[in-house]
């Protein structure tokens, strides 16, 4: 974090988000990511965006900004969901006994 505060107390610091291209790395034979090989396996490439777009398209990306179609209240459940099978409105689970 060349040139950007430094935290102190417990606080952090000041940070500013760095470009970073894709690329793809064989982690097993070259751990110290030398060798950047996605023009050689663009197949593995395409692979990865097309989970990683699923991913989005279900938790949302603040990059590209797109909302997910998973993306609830962090306190909330939906209806239907097995979960939330036995709670009351307020919100904790209620007691059968």
């Amino acid at each position: 974090m060349a040139g950007q505060t430094q935290g102190a107390d417990g606080r952090p610091g000041t940070y500013a988000p760095l470009e970073v291209e894709k690329s793809l790395y064989d982690l097993v034979a070259d751990p110290g990511e030398r060798q950047e090989i996605s023009a050689a396996h663009p197949e593995v490439v395409a692979q990865l965006e097309q989970v990683a777009e699923a991913f989005r398209a279900e938790l949302g990306d603040t990059l590209t900004q797109a909302r997910g179609s998973a993306v609830r209240p962090a306190d909330r459940l939906p209806d239907e969901s097995p979960l939330s099978a036995g709670r009351s409105p307020s919100g904790p689970p209620t007691s059968s006994m």
